[in-house]
Parts: C-alpha cells; sequence; structure tokens
C-alpha cells in the first residue's frame, strides 16, 4: 500500500551562531517533514535579485523527507540586519521565509 498524497514540508530559518573569524555569515533554510521528496529552495535579496545558494540533497526518514539550503552572505550586510527570502517550492505550492538579521 502505497501513500500518493502530497505532505507540504514546514520551514524555517537556520542562523549561524557565532560569526565566526571570516567576513561571511552562513544562513540557511530547512524544509521537513515532506513528501514526495522533490522540492527546490530559491534565495533573493530585499531587491529580489536571486542569490546562490547551496542546496542539500533530501534524507528521508519514515517516507518523509528532510532538506537543506544554505547561503552566504557579508558580514556587514548581516550586522545591518539586511533580510533574505528562502522561497520553498513543493508540488506546485510555494512558501516564502524572511530570513532577518537577529
Amino acid at each position: 500500500l502505497s501513500e500518493t498524497s502530497a505532505v507540504p514540508p514546514t520551514v524555517f530559518p537556520l542562523i549561524q551562531c557565532k560569526s565566526g573569524s571570516g567576513d561571511k555569515i552562513a544562513v540557511g533554510c530547512l524544509a521537513y517533514n515532506f513528501s514526495p521528496k522533490n522540492l527546490n529552495f530559491q534565495w533573493t535579496d530585499a531587491s529580489g535579485a536571486v542569490l546562490t545558494s547551496i542546496q542539500y540533497p533530501p534524507a528521508e526518514k519514515n517516507n518523509k523527507y528532510t532538506a537543506a539550503s544554505l547561503i552566504q552572505v557579508s558580514k556587514s550586510d548581516y550586522d545591518s540586519r539586511k533580510s533574505f527570502k528562502c522561497s520553498v517550492t513543493h508540488g506546485g505550492s510555494v512558501k516564502t521565509l524572511q530570513v532577518p538579521s537577529t
């Protein structure tokens, strides 16, 4: 017996705890508990420009998936509280999460 109904992801931000020694900060977006596994992340800045990101492939547990995407932003942009948007597309629907600096 197979389950065919789509389960949308729960999405939340990942923010680096410490600034580290470099001039970049890692900011991420985690999508979890979704099915099927086809999912896409897209990052944009406040102006709507698409940012280069790293997308990690989904990992499966109990027929549900978890995936993550990361961007690196300059410490100065992070410190000046610029925001970034992570859009997660899954099964024709899009969830957008704003990742504010804290």
